[in-house]
Formats: C-alpha cells, sequence, structure tokens
C-alpha cells in the first residue's frame, strides 16, 4: 500500500442498505472499475483517445518524443493500448472524509454511512493478495470539466522502445470543481486476477474492526431504522443511530 495520509484520518463511505447487508454477509467491499462510473466527465480524456482530435494531438506529441526514422503511427497505436490497458486493469473504493454531511445524505433516504479510517483501510488492502498494487489518494477538485488531455500528453514519455505513462493514478485522482463538496478519497487497486470484470471484491479480514461505526439517513424510516440497528447488533458494530443533520436547535 501506497499512502503519504494520516493514518488516523478518519473515512465515511455513504451506501444503500443492501449494499451494507451484503459487505456484512459476504465480508467483502467492493471496487469498481472506472469505466463503470457513471460521471461522463471522469476519464473524458482516455475518451479523446477514440476522437479525430485526440489522436492528431497524440501523434504531434509522439513525433516530437520520437527520431526522425521511426514510425510515429506504430508508437501512437502503443500508446492507446497502453492507456486502455492500465485503466482497465484498476479498480476504485470511494470514501468521503465528511462524516454525517447532508450534501453527502442528500436524496438518499434508505442510505446508511459507514466510518473507518486510513489505517483500516490499508490494512484490509495489504491483507488481500489479489492486489498487486494499491494506492489511496486524495482527490483534487481542481478543473472545470475534465483533467485536461493536454496534463496527459505532458506525462508521456519514451524509455528506449516502451512508452510510459508517469503516474497514470493521478488521471483518477481529479475531478470537476462542482464536486469540491465530497471530500473524497480514492483507493485505487490493480488486482491479480479478475481483470476485465466490471467489480472487483476485497476480502475485509475482520468487520468490526474495519467498520468503527455505523449511521442512518436523518429522514429514514423507522424500519429501516430498526433493521440497521438490528444488523450492528448481529455483526457487533457500533450503531450511531439516525443523523440528527436536520435537527434545529434553538
Amino acid at each position: 500500500m501506497i499512502t503519504q495520509i494520516d493514518p488516523q484520518k478518519k473515512l465515511f463511505r455513504y451506501m444503500p442498505l443492501e449494499r451494507f447487508e451484503e459487505i456484512l454477509k459476504t465480508g467483502r467491499i467492493a471496487a469498481v472499475n472506472p469505466f463503470c462510473w457513471p460521471d461522463e466527465f471522469e476519464l473524458r480524456w482516455l475518451k479523446m483517445l477514440e476522437t479525430e482530435e485526440g489522436i492528431g494531438k497524440l501523434k504531434e506529441t509522439v513525433a516530437g518524443l520520437l527520431a526522425h526514422d521511426e514510425d510515429v503511427d506504430r508508437v501512437n497505436r502503443k500508446v492507446i493500448g497502453l492507456c486502455k490497458a492500465i485503466y482497465s486493469y484498476r479498480y476504485v473504493i470511494c470514501f468521503s472524509d465528511e462524516e454525517d454531511s447532508e450534501v453527502m445524505w442528500h436524496g438518499r433516504e434508505s442510505d446508511v454511512m459507514i466510518a473507518t479510517d486510513i489505517m483500516r483501510l490499508t490494512r484490509v488492502s495489504d491483507s488481500n493478495e489479489s492486489s498487486v498494487f494499491s494506492v489511496i489518494r486524495q482527490v483534487q477538485y481542481d478543473h472545470e470539466e475534465t483533467f485536461g488531455f493536454e496534463k496527459f500528453l505532458e506525462k508521456l514519455y519514451l524509455d528506449r522502445d516502451a512508452v510510459v505513462i508517469h503516474d497514470p493514478d493521478e488521471f483518477l485522482s481529479h475531478k470537476q470543481k462542482k464536486y469540491a463538496y465530497e471530500h473524497e478519497y480514492r483507493l485505487i487497486l490493480d488486482p491479480v486476477q479478475y481483470r476485465d470484470e466490471k467489480l472487483v471484491y476485497l476480502d475485509i479480514p475482520e468487520i468490526q474492526d474495519f467498520i468503527t461505526g455505523v449511521m442512518v439517513h436523518p429522514n429514514a424510516s423507522d424500519d429501516h431504522t430498526e433493521r440497521v440497528k438490528q444488523l450492528c447488533k448481529e455483526y457487533h458494530l457500533c450503531f450511531k443511530g439516525k443523523s440528527q443533520v436536520y435537527k434545529f436547535h434553538l
């Protein structure tokens, strides 16, 4: 595991009840391939490689890196293939450092919030032999639409016959400014097995250690709240009750 973040840093994940139940019953948490993310701006720079404009800009960059007698088109194809291979093999689990946040709860009345921290997340990642690489990145909200295609081109270089992309996981760590309220952290994985799947799963050796607290939506129904409370009791988790963010204190 690679991270320079404070191991005591608290993290929170908001999820539907059925996903929470899945974690408890299977002892696993799902990581999603970035190509399956619903945000159309995520990896938009990579989709540029499928357009004439993107391929043209890439050719210009590659031509500047090559000796005159080398085949620009061949290297161009190699760059595109490398990019697709790298990001087809990456899987991500997203967290927030916002505890009991109104904007994170918004529109999710059946949701559950679980709490953990960097140290526990690292422990889970390191205990899974299926992951050959993992890193935790804090997301940067520093662009209007997408992490620019030009930024990608700046990170390309050639090492003899090999095409290299410097720090490719940086491209999974930038989002639009309008999402800054998420305060997101991402665990990025490159698993040995199950590549080319939409999801991979990390085993959680000790659920009671990994999940340090559980809370339900401020507008959760009594039945929903009671269901989560009973699950926490069954799995020996700390149930913190219903969020109070919509309560007014006079």
